[in-house]
């Protein structure tokens, strides 16, 4: 998948594969060309909160994105 014009409606969700930190991400802040695939723009990123490069990057499917997700799944 790319990311694109009418993709930019959709989070990204950016999961780091060291520390298991989970983050939304909005496609239109990603300072990448548009036609970048998803899976690429992971691996320019990197994890704020343990700092490794081993960032995995999907588009977002849940509602409200996964943090919202886990959220609703704890209560």
């Amino acid at each position: 998948m790319r990311v694109d014009p009418y993709s930019q409606l959709l989070p990204l969700s950016a999961y780091c594969r060291d520390c298991g930190h989970e983050r939304d991400v909005n496609p239109a802040n990603v300072p990448l060309p548009a036609d970048t695939p998803v899976p690429e723009i992971g691996k320019k990123m990197k994890c704020s909160q343990c700092g490794s490069r081993a960032v995995e990057t999907k588009p977002e499917l849940y509602p409200g994105g996964i943090i919202a997700m886990r959220a609703r799944w704890r209560s």
